[in-house]
């Protein structure tokens, strides 16, 4: 079958990623401070994986990191880190457990901030296995910066680090005719895993946008006459329904990473990915 193997490579990258659907939403106030609210769902059958990966945690973990693995997806200390991690201004406020209609469960973290230009955020998606060391949370360059300037009306100066990096053309590679030979019910399986993975991260202003250069700009469904900024919106479960994106993915190949990701697939077909390095917003 067509795009089979870009197929099975970008399910096993979702895997890692925890099959995931993910919302980064940053508020900015007038003043410059805000919150940083990340939400990650995860759906039924990633929930049962996650329950094995946790029980083989005893024979993969060493003993002293057993002790400071968080033993649950509330537990705060992650969380605190995280906010650490961000910045040194930046606090965690609220966590909780979240639902969704379809059954997909998640966790909802909200962290404040006092200022933003001393505030960073990954585009990589808030996930960890329970029972097992989270990843290491440190500050480098691939984490989205911010500028801010107070007058009237208000610029928020965003700085995208995928975006620095763009990605070059590269040759279209030939797929193998063994590459094809995968039936209708295979190819459904590694579709359904990709369905349920989405990464975005927007930015919503106190006061209603004025103006920005932001390529993406999406009114708010609660009032029509705001807008908010999309920074990126990896949607894999459109893609794979889409043969002009199976396309352009049969050509570049799997991401790494949400960073990798972000720079290869900027400006694909039905992929949001904001290319300018800088991006304002007035308000």
């Amino acid at each position: 079958m067509k795009h089979f193997r870009t197929l099975i490579a970008l399910s096993a990258a979702a895997i890692l990623m925890g099959c995931i659907d993910s919302t980064t939403e940053i508020q900015i106030q007038r003043d410059g401070s805000g919150t940083v609210t990340e939400t990650v769902y995860t759906m039924r059958s990633m929930e049962r994986m996650l329950e094995v990966l946790s029980g083989m945690a005893e024979t993969l973990v060493a003993e002293d990191e057993k002790l400071n693995a968080p033993k649950s997806r509330l537990d705060r200390r992650y969380y605190v880190d995280r906010a650490a991690a961000m910045g040194k201004s930046v606090r965690l406020s609220s966590l909780e457990s979240v639902k969704r209609g379809d059954g997909a469960e998640g966790v909802k973290a909200v962290y404040t901030f006092t200022d933003i230009r001393s505030t960073s955020t990954s585009p990589e998606p808030s996930f960890f296995i329970p029972q097992l060391p989270p990843p290491v949370l440190t500050n480098d360059p691939s984490v989205v910066t911010f500028d801010f300037a107070s007058e009237t009306p208000a610029t928020l100066t965003v700085h995208l680090p995928w975006s620095r990096k763009a990605a070059t053309a590269v040759t279209p590679r030939k797929v193998r005719q063994s590459e094809s030979a995968i039936n209708q019910e295979e190819a459904a399986m590694v579709r359904h895993v990709l369905d349920s993975f989405r990464c975005r991260m927007i930015v919503r202003t106190a006061d209603p946008l004025i103006k920005s250069n932001a390529r993406y700009q999406d009114r708010d469904r609660q009032q029509a006459s705001s807008k908010h900024v999309v920074l990126f919106d990896l949607n894999l479960g459109d893609a794979v329904r889409n043969e002009t994106i199976m396309d352009q993915l049969e050509t570049i190949g799997p991401a790494r990473n949400m960073e990798t990701a972000l720079e290869s697939y900027a400006g694909l077909t039905g992929m949001r990915v904001e290319k300018q390095s800088t991006v304002t917003i007035e308000f």
